[in-house]
């Protein structure tokens, strides 16, 4: 006897409360993966609370006093070639300024002409204290600009403007402060494009006016160095297309380092 097996249709009502179930499991994962990402989120910013005004104590922050013939001996001979080699970036640049023969006005070409490598560069001094020399890679770009905004340091005490678009944790009055690696401000005070959450209203005694020399010179470009120290005097909010400014006066160059390259390298 041949045996017939038969299996009953699904019903449009099942089908229709099969859709909803894998609908509703669907939905749920979905939820879920939404949760946990938002959470790794909050996490994540809990673990990166908002940059600190202080004495950036791991900044690069050699002013090479009484070493600087050395230094700059060394650098040119060996290092710079090195790390040019080492920084497609950095090469590029360098060599396309080669008509320029001093080595601190070229540097300071490189270093306003591009986004790139001012960026990396800037981080790298902001925190490399504890590895420099051995691996810090702007050895050459540090001691360079260092000397640049030395040679051409302002004759006179002067206030300029810094835009950025970081925010802070805020500060007392009267605190004391270092940029940590080289800010870039400004004789203007419109250039919104560079920021309008953190302003300084910056008075520098060791910066350096670099407009004429800059890539840009319209920005009107003042470079103040990591290891010039500041007094914040006073703090505004919702000023001048800025979140908030803060007032800083000079007080004195001062470094946690000196002439370790020559101590440590060689």
């Amino acid at each position: 006897m041949v045996q017939h097996f038969h299996r009953e249709a699904l019903s449009a009502s099942d089908l229709l409360t099969m859709r909803q179930a894998v609908f509703i499991l669907t939905t749920t994962a979905i939820i879920i993966v939404i949760i946990n990402n938002t959470g790794a989120v909050l996490s994540n910013r809990k673990k990166n609370p908002a940059d600190k005004l202080d004495m950036a104590k791991d900044s690069v922050d050699d002013q090479f006093k009484g070493c600087d013939e050395e230094t700059y001996k060394r650098v040119m001979d060996k290092i710079l070639d090195d790390e040019l080699n080492k920084d497609a970036e950095f090469k590029r640049l360098w060599n396309e300024y080669s008509n320029i023969k001093d080595p601190f006005t070229r540097i300071i070409k490189v270093y306003t002409g591009s986004i790139e490598i001012h960026s990396k560069f800037n981080d790298a001094v902001k925190s490399g204290k504890n590895y420099y020399p051995q691996k810090f890679n702007y050895i050459s770009f540090h001691f360079l600009l260092t000397r640049a905004v030395q040679i051409h340091k302002v004759k006179k005490c002067i206030d300029v403007f810094r835009r950025t678009d970081v925010s802070f944790e805020t500060p007392k009055i009267n605190d004391v402060m270092r940029f940590g690696g080289f800010a870039s401000s400004s004789h203007r005070d419109d250039l919104t494009d560079f920021g309008r959450k953190s302003c300084f209203k910056i008075n520098t005694c060791y910066g350096a006016d670099i407009a004429e020399l800059s890539v840009m010179p319209k920005e009107k470009e003042v470079l103040v160095p990591p290891f010039e120290k500041f007094t914040i005097t006073n703090i505004e909010k919702n000023q001048m297309k800025c979140e908030v400014i803060y007032t800083l006066k000079s007080v004195e160059a001062i470094s946690n380092m000196n002439c370790k390259l020559v101590q440590k390298l060689y």
